[in-house]
């Protein structure tokens, strides 16, 4: 965290009246956080060297490793759908009771 503090203006008076003495304001501090919110790893996965380089080959500039396995799970789901219905396409269907 970086503390900036914050700048307080006195309005500029041209007349020469008395003036109220004030009690200086408590100070104001401004908070800006630095600090960028990470994906921390949770699981480690070993690969081959082979794998990882056909993997960070598969990974798109700005995708993370998270977001290209995610995809490629809702794929091959997809894939494996699509395959058991054409086995049960040619099996016959399915058969009803």
């Amino acid at each position: 965290m970086i503390a900036l503090p914050a700048t307080r203006r006195e309005p500029e008076v041209d007349d020469d009246l008395p003036r109220k003495r004030e009690e200086p304001s408590p100070t104001i501090v401004n908070m800006i956080s630095t600090y960028s919110i990470v994906m921390a790893a949770t699981k480690r996965i070993p690969v081959s060297e082979g794998v990882w380089e056909d993997i960070s080959d598969l990974k798109r500039p700005g995708q993370t490793f998270d977001d290209l396995l995610s995809h490629m799970v809702e794929l091959e789901k997809k894939r494996r759908f699509i395959e058991d219905m054409d086995r049960i396409e040619a099996e016959g269907g399915i058969l009803w009771s």
